[in-house]
């Protein structure tokens, strides 16, 4: 071995520091809420549904103008 590499072979890095160790912590508790929140979510499920509306009056058809998602009114 030469002098150079003699010298580098003992160079050990320092520990991070508490706030880096604290951040690191933070962020890997935040990606496990994420990935706990996406697992345990339920998702509305889209479906159709055809017929009419009885009202005391009588029947009504209900029909649609175009698809779409039913919105805020």
């Amino acid at each position: 071995m030469t002098r150079a590499t003699d010298e580098h072979a003992s160079v050990s890095f320092p520990a991070a520091p508490l706030s880096w160790q604290l951040i690191g912590g933070f962020a890997v508790a935040c990606a496990a809420a994420i990935i706990l929140f996406l697992g345990a979510v339920a998702y509305a499920r889209k479906d159709v549904a055809g017929g009419a509306l009885v009202a005391a009056g009588g029947a009504v058809r209900v029909v649609p103008k175009r698809s779409g998602v039913g919105g805020r009114m």
